[in-house]
């Protein structure tokens, strides 16, 4: 039993199987995480449902704060749980936390902007579950201003790797191993699309000057890394006005883990680049990386075709990029079982590469540009002895000088989070570190 009377001002909301405590501005507070159950002899933790009997709550997965909040009409509410297909005895966990941390733990997610300086969507990803790995369905939003997690809408598709993308309309398309959707910041509600022809993983997406998204390279197959995967060489377009995705030319050679951009400016503006990452997708953890790529390839939406673009100095492997002044582009990455490497600058009046100096990049590390010109690289996982091992480094590539140098050792050592800077509410300024995995 939940008993409103006491308590102040509670009021209830029930979205994608959660239950939130909100204070009289719509903030939550505190709250029930989706259930699982953990039947006996098992080592899977197996969802349950949640449901609220006796009482008024709120059930729109629109962002809670500054709505009306919904009075609950009665002082006890009853929470019930339920399940099936246990063999007892089971272990039965509705979690209770603050709403000042994640309402699921996860990693390999996306970080999205809803509004600009406002709002983050967190989706996708996925969270250890005994001997094996669930996708993560329920999205979050967090809100800088209280700096509390709700619980947005759940997504239709689970994705253990995914790109997210703001479209025009500022609809997200999120594409992955699972599949495609839209998710509508209007509505709170995930859609469906058009079928893709290929769905992949470890791909990138870009958006064009047109509104349309290039989805390029990656790998299909199970997202385990097994036989089965295949290096992809193919690309397709999302058209948001068909909702519907559609082939055009095809890479060079196959290519994943890269990362890609538009260029802003100089003889290939409008044009998207895609550089770095490795040719087979192989598992590094089992088979040691022996593909990555220090080259790039150019499409060219005029065309509609790849060509071969400019090397880069170094192979970089799960490349990222930033965008700097002046449409300048830095390039990090990592290079197998080794800690140190050189970042790249791509130069837009000239379309080629240039030197960023050394730095230290491992795999999964996050890159973060900062008010202070500097970008902060934060976390990753070294594969050493067919084992991930989580570092807790950090240090600051300064855009100016392009020089690193290390900062503040992180207290938790993760690879797969999130890092993004917050322009709102009291943290303004700083980084916000979201999900992650430690592996030690």
């Amino acid at each position: 039993l939940v008993r409103s009377r006491g308590l102040g001002d509670v009021y209830k909301r029930q979205v994608s199987n959660s239950l939130e405590f909100l204070d009289a501005t719509g903030a939550p507070r505190f709250r029930v995480a989706p259930p699982t159950f953990t039947s006996a002899f098992s080592n899977s933790a197996l969802p349950a449902v949640l449901a609220v009997e006796g009482c008024a709550y709120d059930d729109s997965p629109l962002p809670p704060w500054g709505r009306t909040v919904r009075a609950p009409g009665a002082a006890t509410c009853v929470v019930r749980v339920s399940w099936s297909g246990a063999s007892y005895p089971a272990l039965v966990d509705p979690k209770w936390s603050a709403a000042s941390s994640l309402l699921s733990e996860r990693g390999s997610h996306t970080i999205t902007q809803l509004e600009p300086g406002g709002r983050l969507l967190v989706a996708g990803g996925w969270k250890f579950g005994g001997m094996s790995s669930t996708p993560v369905t329920v999205s979050e939003i967090f809100d800088p201003a209280s700096q509390t997690f709700s619980a947005g809408g759940t997504m239709r598709n689970g994705y253990e790797s995914l790109t997210a993308t703001v479209l025009p309309s500022r609809k997200i398309l999120f594409v992955g191993q699972g599949g495609s959707e839209v998710y509508d910041p209007a509505t709170g509600i995930f859609s469906p699309t058009q079928p893709m022809g290929t769905v992949r993983a470890f791909h990138s997406a870009t958006l064009l000057s047109s509104g349309k998204v290039l989805i390029a390279g990656g790998r299909s197959g199970p997202l385990e890394f097994s036989p089965e995967m295949s290096g992809l060489q193919t690309a397709e377009l999302y058209d948001p006005a068909t909702n519907a995705f559609t082939a055009t030319g095809g890479l060079p050679s196959t290519r994943c883990s890269h990362t890609a951009f538009r260029v802003g400016s100089g003889p290939k503006a409008g044009s998207v680049v895609l550089v770095g990452g490795a040719r087979a997708c192989a598992n590094p953890l089992l088979d040691g990386v022996t593909d990555d790529l220090a080259t790039s390839t150019i499409y060219d939406p005029g065309t509609g075709t790849f060509a071969a673009g400019p090397a880069m100095a170094v192979a970089l492997s799960t490349a990222s990029s930033v965008a700097l002044a002046g449409d300048r582009v830095a390039i990090f990455g990592s290079i197998y079982s080794q800690l140190t490497t050189r970042a790249q600058v791509f130069e837009p009046a000239t379309a080629t590469f240039s030197d960023g100096g050394p730095v230290a990049m491992t795999v999964g590390a996050t890159t973060t540009l900062l008010d202070n010109n500097t970008v902060l690289l934060a976390g990753g996982s070294r594969y050493a002895a067919n084992s991930g091992i989580a570092l807790p480094l950090s240090s600051l590539w300064d855009v100016a000088s392009r020089s690193a140098k290390p900062t503040a050792t992180r207290a938790q050592k993760t690879y797969g989070h999130t890092a993004t800077v917050l322009r709102a509410g009291p943290s303004a300024g700083k980084v916000l570190v979201v999900g992650g995995f430690v592996v030690t």
